[in-house]
């Protein structure tokens, strides 16, 4: 089963402990046979780790005023840094369908939050800078990959 590693830090702003790295079930750029169990696992790593990571704002981002505040500000880098993993690894699985399973602002979840930034925003230039340190290079050029697509193809709020 897929899990992530438990945190006690009570709150985004507070100095996060060392965690274990995501252990992602998918090594390359998957076709569309990934089984559902795999799909739905990293799924539910990917919620969890959003909401780790905005903190009780992951709930309510949907509501403008919100993801306007959400959007100003910087969260724990450790947490971006957890989320960026996981978010390599949905980018395997999302490539074949062109980034609109996580990434795409109109059927993505969670990350299209980032890609509904604008580019300037320091949440998403975090989220940014976190994905480029993903230690693994076929992650990292799939989260790459799919915010340029995303980005080119969608306008900004």
């Amino acid at each position: 089963m897929v899990m992530l590693a438990a945190t006690t830090a009570a709150h985004a702003q507070s100095p996060t402990p060392a965690r274990a790295a995501y252990a992602c079930p998918v090594t390359a750029a998957s076709s569309k046979n990934v089984p559902y169990s795999v799909v739905q696992g990293v799924s539910l790593v990917l919620d969890k780790a959003f909401d780790a990571a905005l903190g009780p704002d992951a709930a309510k981002v949907s509501e403008p005023k919100v993801f306007a505040r959400v959007a100003a500000r910087r969260v724990d880098d450790g947490r971006m840094a957890e989320l960026a993993e996981v978010s390599g690894c949905a980018a395997l699985i999302d490539q074949h369908a062109g980034c609109a399973g996580y990434f795409d602002t109109e059927l993505g979840s969670p990350l299209s939050v980032f890609m509904s930034m604008k580019k300037t925003a320091p949440l998403r230039r975090q989220f940014e800078e976190a994905v480029a340190r993903i230690q693994s290079p076929e992650r990292r050029g799939a989260a790459q990959s799919c915010i340029r697509r995303i980005s080119a193809a969608q306008p900004v709020r």
